[in-house]
This record gives structure tokens, sequence and C-alpha cells, in this order.
């Protein structure tokens, strides 16, 4: 079922650019921050996801990781939850350290720099989300939450009556959420369908840094911690130089062949752009093996080529 893959959050594309090009290539500061800010959004809203898996009842019904647009503006919903005539929107973040909030102004109390405020974020995806519904043809209310999952943040100026949740009382508010308001309905299931119908795979918001395939380093990385170069340690297997993990040599081998294909999905995969993708650390033999298995072939001889992960 397709709603199946959107019951929790999904690592958006734009990250995992990030994640196979940083062992690869030098980022500037500029992508390291933009990076920085992805990955803790996606730790996040894992961290709000497996709150709530323990805090809704079975008949709950909720989404992630949305990519909607209306009236050719872009926007991205973390996590819907739906009721009988109402859907919360719930916007999250994984802020980290002392922020202060002065005339609608949001700064990083230690740097003194002002941040985009979240709540403005919060209010525009709610909006649109609200036309999007209505036009659809539901007439329910759209209600959004700003969650803070990090335990070390804290937010001076808070002002009371304002749709934040902090940490501390994720549980409180979500158990006071759920027991004022009546599990979905059909109309409510339909519109899900609906709206996961609407996703765009590829996000308007998608912008992963420039790469050129000679300027990338040629070997294996870590599919562990994802920044760590592997070192062959034996015959078949493989140890992380950052993480230390040890990866044996078909997992590490797949882990590459999906980056590859991923980074570069207009060349033709063979079993030679392989091995220099992974700088000539596995023999031509063992690659071909390993797409052969996991990868539809086409062709024959020096012509083969593959196509589409098996199932």
């Amino acid at each position: 079922m397709l709603l199946d893959s959107f019951r929790k959050p999904k690592l958006p594309r734009s990250l995992l650019y990030f994640q196979y090009l940083q062992g690869r290539m030098l980022f500037s500061p500029h992508y390291s921050r933009q990076y920085e800010i992805m990955k803790n959004g996606y730790i996040g809203e894992k961290k709000f996801y497996e709150k709530m898996i323990y805090l809704l009842p079975e008949n709950s019904f909720n989404l992630y990781s949305l990519n909607l647009s209306h009236r050719n503006a872009a926007f991205q919903l973390d996590s819907i939850l739906f009721f009988q005539n109402k859907l919360i929107h719930f916007e999250i973040k994984y802020y980290k350290g002392d922020y202060v909030l002065h005339d609608d102004n949001w700064f990083a109390a230690k740097s003194k720099q002002e941040i985009n405020n979240p709540l403005i974020q919060l209010r525009r995806a709610s909006s649109f989300l609200r036309q999007v519904v209505k036009e659809i043809g539901w007439r329910g209310e759209v209600e959004g939450r700003l969650v803070f999952m990090h335990a070390s943040f804290y937010l001076y100026g808070a002002r009371y009556g304002d749709p934040v949740i902090f940490l501390p009382q994720v549980e409180r508010e979500i158990g006071q959420i759920v027991a004022n308001h009546s599990g979905p309905m059909a109309p409510e299931k339909q519109l899900a369908e609906t709206l996961v119908a609407r996703h765009e795979e590829v996000s308007r918001y998608e912008q992963p840094p420039a790469y050129d395939y000679n300027a990338l380093w040629k070997g294996l990385n870590c599919g562990n911690c994802f920044e760590g170069r592997l070192v062959r340690e034996s015959e078949r297997l493989f140890c992380c130089s950052k993480c230390l993990t040890k990866i044996g040599q078909e997992e590490a081998l797949i882990y590459n062949i999906r980056q590859f294909v991923f980074l570069f999905d207009k060349r033709k995969l063979r079993t030679g752009v392989i091995y220099e993708w992974c700088g000539g650390i596995v023999s031509k033999f063992i690659i071909g093996r390993i797409l052969k298995k996991y990868y539809h072939s086409f062709g024959s001889g020096k012509s083969t080529y593959y196509l589409g992960e098996k199932e």
C-alpha cells in the first residue's frame, strides 16, 4: 500500500546527496552548514516518530515527509495526524542550545545570529495545507504545532499561547490531543490517500552541491557512518577508517553501487564503471557477479549493462 511508505519519516533525497558525496568531496562552509541542518532535521523527525509510536492509540493515523505544492508554491510537511474532521500538522525542529525570542525575531543566544522564525514556517505550511484540503473537498479543521525534539533546547521569551511543544511536554500534549479528538473516519483516510498521491518525490527545495565525476574521490565509502573510507582487512572484509565498523565485501559494494546509480542516473551501469568508481579495490569479476545478482542485466559480453535493482 502506497500509504505505508509515508507512515514513518523518509530520508530526504536532498540529504541523500550530501550523505553520498561527503566522503568523496570537500564541502564548502555553506554546504557543510546546510548538510548539518538537514541531518539534524531528519534526526528530529525520527525521534518524534519514535515517541509517537508509543503515544498514539491503534486507531490513530498519521503521515510523514510529504512534499506538496499549491498554486506553484512548494511546501513540506514533517508530520500530519488525522482525526475525525481535524488535521494536526507538526513542524519538527531539532535545534540545540539556547535561543531568544524577541519581537517575533529568533536569535541563537550565544552567537546572537538571527534565524528564520520557525513559527512563520509553521503558519505557512499549515496555511497551504488548509488550502489544499479545501480544494480537494475536505471541510474539516487544520491546526499546526511546532515541536522541539532536542533535550538541550531552551527558548527565552517563549510566549504562553504560541502553538509550541517542547520535548518535556510531548507526552502530555499528544495525550491531550488524542483524548480530545475522535479517530479518523473514511473521509480522512481518503484524504490521506489523495495527499500521498500529490506527493512530489523531488522537492523543489532540493539543492545538492555541484559535483563532477572526475573530481570525486574513487574508492569504497562506509555505509554506516557515511563519512569514512573502507580499507581492506581481509579477502572479504573491510574496515571503516572513521567509525571502525567492519563491513562485508558484498554489503560494501552494494552501498557504493547505489551511490553511483543515485548520483549518475543517466550513465549506464557497467562492471568497468563500478570498478573505477570503487577505486579498483575489488576485482571486475566480483563486481560483475554482484551486479548480476542485484540488478537486471541487458546485452552480453563487454556490452553488458545493468538497469533497475531486483526486488
